[in-house]
């Protein structure tokens, strides 16, 4: 079940801007704003004319976010905090949706909504949110 995820908090630990989660390719706010300006949106995701090797380039992931920015987005994004009481800890919590999370940053949003998995006392400690399922028991 969805829940709205704090956006700053989020950012704090997954951050497209400051640690790119594509590879190399690093993305700014500038050139988000630019491929609004230009009117140059990725509407679909992972257009192969914009391939540079096994990578997409930042132009592309720019514009993928300006995109987002322009005409919003329904659908979660998915947040995998890991379990780490059992040892099982993730270095990018965001496994899909990090467009969206981008442009939400861009555009300031307060929440984002999010399906969240993996330890639900650890993702309360994270973002300060209840992500618990409340159609499934909780174990202790």
């Amino acid at each position: 079940m969805p829940v709205e995820i704090p956006v700053k908090t989020l950012a704090r630990y997954c951050n497209p801007f400051r640690n790119s989660p594509w590879g190399g390719s690093k993305i700014t706010k500038q050139i988000v704003q630019s491929a609004i300006s230009c009117g140059e949106l990725a509407e679909t995701s992972f257009d192969p004319q914009c391939r540079q090797g096994n990578q997409f380039d930042a132009k592309y992931h720019a514009q993928r976010v300006a995109y987002f920015a322009v005409h919003g987005w329904s659908d979660p994004i998915s947040i995998d905090v890991g379990v780490p009481s059992l040892g099982c800890h993730v270095s990018w919590l965001v496994d899909d949706g990090n467009h969206r999370l981008a442009a939400a940053l861009f555009l300031k949003k307060k929440t984002i909504a999010a399906s969240v998995s993996g330890e639900v006392r650890y993702a309360f400690d994270l973002f300060g949110v209840d992500v618990s399922d409340p159609d499934l028991p909780t174990f202790i």
